[in-house]
């Protein structure tokens, strides 16, 4: 036989190797090799590829030991196969040398279960779902400050409508004081010609209170509340009437106490008797306190 075409010889190698090592032996022949589990590898000779030349030290010999070398080839592979597949999670090859079929299925089956799209992964990653590599579009805005505009008031709270993305503990939303001024309950305290009804200056405890002499039924309250947690809040106790947080914003770092954070609160008090109202500090101190209708 001819062969001058050194791919045609590998793959003509391949072909044969893979086709003999389902063969087994039952007597030795003229060529015999085992493998470490028993299989043995007979041959009642040798095949012989000739390239044409004088020289037979050029001619490929294929023998038992070939088929040997082959078998033992296929088979490490297939189990570093198995061994990186079962590092998977949703993966589990239990046989001691896997098929080909059960092979390909595990790396079919890797991505079982993914269904996430661009818009869940962030701008810029990559992800393995189902059979396509995708990368995604998420806004990235960790440890950044991201603006917006979009506030409104929901009863007794303020919602802020942000930019779609991902957040973690150090973004920030910043909303303009401009804006915030302009919410229908700031903006009727900051227009309305109401007049200061009490005030008190900061507190030694945790309590202190202003008296509505004016005897205003409805009215609002302003309350500064000073701590080194910028946790601390104020809550207040109108008897006969009710009251309501309708502000809490915390704006930085009190100049008078180093330090420490300043909580601003507003709180809308209705059926407001005449008489004493109390204002409790949670943790820290009241700075101020103006009651205004």
């Amino acid at each position: 036989m001819n062969i001058n075409n050194s791919n045609v010889i590998t793959a003509i190698l391949c072909t044969v190797a893979l086709s003999a090592a389902s063969f087994y032996s039952g007597y030795a022949a003229a060529s015999e090799r085992s493998t470490a589990d028993g299989i043995r590898y007979n041959s009642q000779g040798k095949i012989v590829f000739d390239n044409s030349t004088e020289d037979s030290a050029d001619d490929v010999i294929f023998d038992a030991g070939d088929f040997l070398t082959i078998d033992k080839m296929v088979t490490d592979g297939k189990i570093n196969l198995k061994t990186e597949l079962n590092k998977y999670d949703n993966i589990e090859i239990n046989d001691d040398i896997p098929g080909f079929n059960m092979l390909a299925e595990a790396i079919g089956a890797l991505s079982d279960g993914t269904d996430a799209a661009a818009e869940n992964i962030l701008s810029g990653k990559k992800a393995l779902v189902g059979k396509s590599i995708i990368t995604g579009s998420m806004a990235d805005h960790s440890g950044t400050s991201t603006s917006t505009s979009q506030i409104k008031e929901n009863g007794s709270t303020a919602e802020i409508t942000i930019p779609g993305g991902y957040y973690d503990e150090d973004s920030k939303i910043t909303v303009p004081i401009d804006v915030i001024k302009k919410l229908p309950a700031i903006e009727d305290i900051l227009n309305s010609s109401m007049t200061v009804l009490a005030s008190n200056g900061a507190n030694s405890g945790r309590t202190f209170t202003l008296n509505n002499g004016a005897a205003r039924t409805k009215a609002y309250l302003v309350v500064e509340v000073v701590d080194d947690d910028s946790k601390s809040n104020a809550s207040v106790s109108v008897p006969g009437g009710s009251c309501s947080e309708i502000l809490n914003l915390e704006y930085g770092s009190s100049s008078s106490k180093s330090g420490y954070y300043t909580n601003f609160q507003v709180f809308e008090l209705i059926n407001l008797p005449a008489g004493i109202i109390t204002i409790n500090c949670d943790v820290g101190y009241g700075k101020c306190a103006v009651l205004i209708g």
